[in-house]
C-alpha cells in the first residue's frame, strides 16, 4: 500500500483501501487500527482532515520502525491487546525519567492500539487507563482520544490522565479537544496552581455565596442624632483567585460531578493503610518512608 495511492484515490478507492487495511494484521495491528480511523474519516468534510490522518499514519509507522530496539523487542510477548480485555489484567507502560522525551510516544502508540482494541470488541471490558505524564507520551490521534472519552466508556473504559498544567494539555490536542476532556470528567483535581486563569476557572467552580455587609450613618452631627445602619448584600465566590493561588502544598482541590466543590487535604500513600505495608519502600528516602510521616488513616 502506498502513501502515493492514499493522496490521489477518491473516496470510493479509499474506502476500499481502509477495508482493506482494517484486514491486514500487520504491525502488530497498527495498520487494522488506523484503517479503522479511515474508515471513520470518509465523510464530506473528508478532504479537510485527510491530511492530519497522513501526518498522523506516517508518525506511527515511524515510531514502530521494524530496524528499532522497541519493535525488535516487540517480535515476541507474553500477551495480546485483545488478552488485556478479557482478563483480570494490570498493564503497567513504564520508563525512566531520562527516557521520557525520547521514548515517551511510544506509550502513547500503545495506548492508541489499545483504545482500539476495544473499539472493534464485540462486548465491554471493564478496563481503566491511567495516563501518567499524560503530556509526555506522545499524541494520541485526536479521533481515538474523541471516542475514548465519549463512545468507550459505554464499551466499559474508564479513562484518567495526569497533567503539568492545563496549558499542557491545550498545546498537544488544541483548546476544543482540551474543552472536550474537562467537559467529559467526571472528577477533576488540581493543587499547586500558580496561574491566574486556572485560578479563576476553579474559583468560578466554587460557585458564589451571599456576603451581607452592615453600615452606619447618620444624617446630623448632632450627638444626640441616632446613627442609622443600612444592611447590603453582595454576591462572591466561595474561593476566589488569591485563595487558591495561596492554598498550602498540602492542600488539593477535588471536583465531582453534580457536588459542591472540595477543598481537601492531601495525604501520601504511605499513611494509609494497608497502602503503606503493601507498597514497595519509597527508594528517595533511606528508611523507606519520611521519618516523621506516620500513619494517619486505617481502611
Amino acid at each position: 500500500l502506498k502513501l502515493h495511492d492514499l493522496v490521489w484515490a477518491d473516496n470510493g478507492t479509499l474506502l476500499t483501501i481502509a477495508r482493506r487495511m482494517k484486514m491486514c494484521g500487520e504491525l502488530r495491528g497498527l495498520v487494522r487500527a488506523f484503517g479503522n480511523q479511515l474508515e471513520n474519516m470518509l465523510d464530506p468534510n473528508f478532504s479537510k482532515t485527510f491530511g492530519g490522518f497522513r501526518t498522523e499514519a506516517l508518525e506511527a509507522v515511524k515510531i514502530y520502525d521494524r530496524a528499532g530496539e522497541w519493535a525488535s523487542s516487540l517480535e515476541t510477548d507474553d500477551f495480546t491487546l485483545e488478552e488485556v480485555l478479557n482478563e483480570r489484567t494490570t498493564l503497567a507502560l513504564l520508563l525512566p525519567e531520562s527516557k521520557v522525551m525520547t521514548h515517551g510516544k511510544h506509550l502513547g502508540l500503545i495506548s492508541t492500539l489499545l483504545m482500539e482494541t476495544l473499539s472493534r470488541a464485540e462486548r465491554p471490558s471493564k478496563i481503566f487507563m491511567l495516563l501518567e505524564e499524560a503530556g509526555n507520551i506522545g499524541k494520541i490521534p485526536p479521533s481515538t482520544l474523541t471516542k475514548a472519552l465519549t463512545l468507550l466508556p459505554g464499551k466499559g473504559l474508564r479513562l484518567a490522565s495526569i497533567w503539568q498544567s492545563p496549558y499542557q494539555r491545550k498545546l498537544l490536542y488544541g483548546e476544543e479537544l482540551s474543552h472536550l476532556m474537562v467537559d467529559q470528567s467526571s472528577i477533576y483535581i488540581t493543587f499547586s496552581v500558580r496561574d491566574h486563569a486556572t485560578a479563576e476557572s476553579w474559583s468560578k467552580r466554587s460557585g458564589t455565596t451571599t456576603v451581607k455587609t452592615t453600615s452606619y450613618s447618620k444624617e446630623s452631627l448632632d450627638r444626640a442624632y441616632p446613627w442609622k445602619p443600612t444592611v447590603s448584600e453582595r454576591q462572591e465566590a466561595v474561593l476566589n483567585e488569591t485563595e487558591i493561588m495561596q492554598m498550602g502544598s498540602s492542600e488539593q482541590l477535588i471536583w465531582v460531578a453534580g457536588q459542591p466543590l472540595i477543598r481537601a487535604t492531601k495525604v501520601p500513600y504511605w499513611c494509609v493503610e494497608p497502602w503503606r505495608s503493601r507498597a514497595a519502600p519509597n527508594p528517595y528516602h533511606p528508611q523507606g518512608y519520611p521519618k516523621e510521616d506516620k500513619v494517619q488513616f486505617r481502611l
